[in-house]
């Protein structure tokens, strides 16, 4: 499956092309009036859609331990319910520590990881049935998302307790590894590394290709001949991580 913020995309689904399916990022659950909400449901079933997937903001459901902001709650249920009435299978993506998580209101990646496997297991039981995956956080590879520099022994201990969590709550919702930003293969080995294998059904990319203007079937590669996380095509060398690792779980586009 595959997610793109512009519209429908393609894949890099491991079995094979006939299992591609399009979807978007859609803006549910960013602040949209009513109106505006009814008119990207309806655009998401006019583009081909088939995936949507939906932003969580941690910190703004959860503002207090153990205390869920209902009226975020249900932001997020109308969204998913608007999703699936416009034929789409939904993936939520949670990210963004709150403050008595991460230790401080600036910073936004949690200390402990049983506080968003808590949360990430609270949501997944109360959409039990009406959400296909759960994205665990948003470019983990990146500082802006991983406040404390990019560590994937850090990400694979997150990864881990939200796959229990989610599972042990809805056990046919699919836990997607946290959308990479570029096909960074290197954090991804680094999670094998840790431990991470087992504890995600999907690997989520963005294949954003920063390497020049010549379109996305430009390569690059580097000195060990293995083609640059920023080229698009990249994701080649993600499938290559894979098989290195015995793993055969598909990778979606998630932007």
């Amino acid at each position: 499956s595959v997610m793109s913020s512009s519209g429908p995309s393609t894949s890099a689904s491991a079995p094979a092309a006939g299992a591609l399916e399009p979807g978007v990022v859609s803006d549910l659950t960013w602040y949209l009036p009513e109106a505006d909400k009814e008119r990207t449901a309806a655009a998401t079933a006019d583009l081909g859609s088939r995936w949507t997937r939906l932003n969580v903001q941690w910190a703004e459901a959860e503002p207090q331990r153990g205390s869920l902001d209902e009226w975020w709650i249900d932001e997020y249920e109308d969204a998913i319910d608007r999703s699936r009435a416009a034929g789409q299978k939904v993936i939520l993506m949670i990210y963004n520590a709150p403050g008595w998580a991460s230790g401080s209101p600036v910073r936004n990646t949690p200390r402990d990881p049983a506080d968003l496997a808590d949360f990430a297991g609270r949501l997944a039981d109360r959409f039990r049935g009406r959400v296909a995956g759960y994205e665990i956080w948003n470019e983990p590879n990146l500082r802006r998302f991983w406040d404390r520099g990019p560590d994937p022994g850090e990400y694979a201990d997150l990864l881990r307790a939200a796959y229990s969590a989610i599972k042990g709550a809805d056990p046919l919702a699919e836990v997607v590894f946290g959308g990479l930003s570029g096909n960074d293969y290197r954090f991804l080995e680094g999670a094998y590394q840790a431990g991470a294998k087992g504890f995600f059904d999907v690997l989520a990319t963005h294949p954003y290709p920063y390497c020049g203007s010549n379109g996305p079937r430009q390569i690059r590669r580097s000195d060990d001949g293995r083609i640059t996380p920023d080229s698009f095509l990249g994701y080649r060398e993600l499938r290559a991580s894979m098989r290195a690792q015995d793993d055969a779980m598909p990778i979606c586009v998630t932007e």
